[in-house]
């Protein structure tokens, strides 16, 4: 039987009534588990840094997120693509990608976990991508909740972007040699020194770091250093 489809309408409103990130989280949060969800995250697409920076609501099982991050499940997560092209929500079973030898070992870190099947509801709106995925191991959803968690998370979407909530900014891909560099830099090597220890002229290092704070859109080499830690692109 359904849990919320009844009472998706008042769902809403107390969505749209809170006034803090946290209030509308546990809101709809609240309701996903009451419809057999036992964890959830909301986040904005990303192409460059770390999930976590990107996340603006999570309640994934502990260490998940730390996980995914530190083994680079970005690269191999399937759900991943599907966000980016699906139009509605959709729902997901880890069994979809049993025989995918590049999800395997994100496959059974996820059961490990609990994450076994989900829902995931993406928002194309606004220009920027945002995605909500509620997961667990409950093997059914009744149509009615899903319709119902899928409107909600839309205004779930709506509220926070009027909260002021925006995607922490892209960062861009810097090649190898550029994040080497930078992280030399970083180090305190002089372009020399760098050059000595990665058999490069100094001419060619200081090449590799102009390059890469023009694509970082920064002036100096300090705000190059901070940008990267920031995002993760060079190690602390």
């Amino acid at each position: 039987m359904p849990v919320l489809a009844s009472a998706v309408y008042d769902l809403v409103d107390r969505i749209s009534a809170a006034e803090t990130v946290s209030a509308v989280w546990s809101t709809y949060l609240g309701a996903a588990r009451d419809a057999g969800f036992d964890h959830g995250i909301a986040a904005f697409d990303f192409e460059g840094g770390d999930l976590a920076d990107f996340t603006f609501a999570d309640a994934m099982p502990q260490g998940w997120l730390g996980n995914y991050t530190s083994r680079n499940y970005t690269k191999v997560d399937p759900l991943r693509r599907l966000n980016r092209v699906s139009p509605t929500a959709f729902l997901w079973d880890m069994s979809s990608w049993d025989d995918c030898a590049t999800s395997r070992t994100w496959c059974r870190d996820n059961r490990d976990s609990g994450v076994v099947r989900g829902m995931t509801i993406p928002d194309h709106s606004g220009g920027r991508l945002k995605i909500i995925t509620l997961c667990g191991t409950r093997a059914e959803l009744h149509p009615h909740d899903r319709i119902a968690l899928h409107i909600a998370g839309l205004e779930l979407m709506q509220r926070v972007r009027e909260l002021g909530v925006a995607p922490a900014r892209d960062l861009p891909r810097l090649s190898p040699r550029e994040r080497e560099c930078l992280q030399w830099i970083a180090a305190g090597k002089t372009d020399w020194e760098i050059g000595e220890i990665l058999s490069l002229s100094g001419k060619t290092v200081n090449i590799y770091v102009e390059r890469a704070k023009q694509k970082l859109g920064v002036q100096t080499r300090s705000q190059a250093i901070v940008l990267a830690l920031r995002g993760g692109l060079i190690a602390p």
